[in-house]
């Protein structure tokens, strides 16, 4: 298998692009491994490259599960957790993992799906987002959930009048809206793309929603504005009816800035920059009716997450593994883009091995240069740094994350820490966690033969979502979360030492 060839994306500094070309020889094979105590994590916030680890799937103080995954550190990663939201046979969940391969926040969930769990800036804080609901088809209808830095949840952005919210998209703008898509059945005559002439097919529209009320303050349609003709995708014998309506356009991802909004449509291979409040296309970028000059090796096909870094600079996931890929080689991009002269250049290209992605994807540019790509239906995620090295990954055998994220996140919950005990040879281990707490560096237990005669004790440090010690089985327990300062950050409630 041939090499992959990656180019560093420009530093902030450095106009001149990348000093450099690094070719990656792909990735080794992942193995299993143990998570252990204070010193691996220790060494993984230094930066040291260490074997992989298996994710710890199950929990003593707590019924939170996940589902498998092994993280691999190699390198030099970016500062802040990485944020997952893996589903498939092997489990699902909402899921925020450090690079020593432990959760610090799990978030489960009884709709079908879970996606794009991320941070965004909603008002004057920092608040987590995700999408739950059903799925089926490549689409779903759902709500997207608000929680803050207490884990407190907030008005929830949910479908008003009739419409629905799909799983693609959820961006919080600074305009207090949300960006979503919706998955509308519409009459249309498809007999010029081989389908019937009274036909019916999804209008993906864009719906933009006031956060406070999730009421719509803007809605684009790609059906009034863009041609059936542009689409990649053949409609089957039994698709483009009303009881199957044909995706021809599949929007799964929309970016604002200023007056404009970028739109990214899966099915036409381009991405269409609208005016947002106009509705006016401004230009379209790949696919049939292309405005840009794009050389061969970045034309994409398939793609998803489209975003602007800045200004000049576009990244994307380039799936270029469905119907038509030849050959097959997904990517994560970053393009330069000159909107004068309508030109895109490659700015990088992150690839590795053979690994190729149907469907969902990410690429996340980091501030100081890294570069997140997760391959979607693949269930794995990369972290190149800036010469285009992979310094981290994740495996997910079972499952696959729609996107992934490297956010810096600090949590302090509403909640208790938890406790559970077990007996074992010379006493009973007690087992503490305290889900989605970012600020515990120790825990302090507190003894007593009852309840209400608890005293404070010994200290032992944090070891990962959950720690242990072993305690005397007499008596009363009570664990005290500290923070690097030695500082209470919240107290479990009581239980009785002894096992049983």
């Amino acid at each position: 298998m041939p090499s992959s060839l990656a180019l560093a994306p420009p530093s902030p500094t450095d106009p001149r692009g990348p000093s450099r070309r690094s070719v990656l020889s792909g990735v080794a094979a992942l193995g299993l491994g143990i998570v252990g105590g204070g010193r691996l994590l220790e060494q993984a916030h230094a930066g040291a490259a260490r074997g992989p680890v298996q994710v710890p799937r199950s929990f003593v103080s707590t019924d939170l599960t996940l589902p498998a995954m092994t993280v691999e550190k190699r390198g030099e990663t970016a500062p802040g957790y990485l944020f997952l939201a893996p589903r498939g046979d092997g489990g699902k969940a909402g899921v925020v993992l450090d690079d020593s391969g432990q959760p610090v926040w799990i978030q489960p969930t009884d709709q079908t799906s879970i996606t794009d769990v991320r941070l965004q800036q909603v008002g004057a804080e920092p608040m987590l987002t995700y999408w739950s609901g059903g799925s089926e088809d490549g689409h779903g209808e759902g709500t997207v959930s608000v929680v803050d830095s207490r884990l407190r949840a907030q008005p929830a952005v949910t479908p008003v009048g009739g419409d629905t919210i799909d799983l693609h998209e959820t961006k919080v703008t600074d305009r207090g809206t949300m960006l979503t898509i919706a998955y509308t059945p519409a009459r249309a005559d498809l007999s010029s793309i081989g389908g019937p002439r009274d036909g019916w097919v999804y209008d993906t529209r864009v719906v933009e929603r006031d956060l406070a009320t999730s009421e719509p303050v803007l809605t684009w349609s790609p059906l009034e504005h863009l041609a059936l003709e542009e689409t990649y995708s053949t409609i089957a014998d039994d698709v483009g009816t009303r009881e199957k309506p044909f995706d021809v356009f599949h929007a799964n991802a929309v970016e604002d800035r200023g007056d404009t909004l970028l739109i990214c449509f899966r099915h036409t291979h381009s991405l269409v920059l609208i005016d947002r409040t106009t509705g006016e296309v401004q230009w379209r970028m790949g696919g049939r009716r292309s405005d840009f000059d794009i050389p061969e090796g970045v034309r994409f096909s398939w793609q998803h997450d489209a975003r602007w870094v800045d200004e000049q600079t576009l990244s994307l996931f380039d799936n270029h593994a469905s119907e038509g890929s030849d050959p097959p080689r997904s990517r994560g991009l970053v393009l330069t883009v000159d909107q004068e002269e309508m030109t895109v250049r490659p700015r990088g290209v992150y690839q590795v091995g053979g690994i190729t992605s149907n469907a969902e994807g990410s690429t996340q540019v980091l501030a100081g240069g890294n570069v997140v790509v997760g391959w979607g239906s693949v269930g794995r995620v990369h972290e190149f740094d800036p010469e285009g090295t992979p310094v981290l990954s994740v495996e997910m055998p079972d499952t696959h994350t729609y996107r992934a994220y490297r956010q810096e996140w600090t949590s302090r919950p509403g909640t208790k820490p938890d406790v559970g005990v077990r007996a074992e040879e010379g006493g009973t281990r007690a087992y503490v966690s305290w889900n989605g707490a970012t600020e515990v560096t120790s825990w302090r237990v507190h003894t007593g033969a009852s309840a209400d005669s608890l005293a404070p004790g010994s200290s032992f440090e944090r070891t990962g979502f959950e720690s242990s010690v072993l305690v005397s089985p007499h008596g009363w327990l009570a664990i005290e979360a500290l923070d690097a300062d030695g500082r209470r950050l919240g107290m479990s409630d009581p239980v009785q030492a002894s096992a049983g």
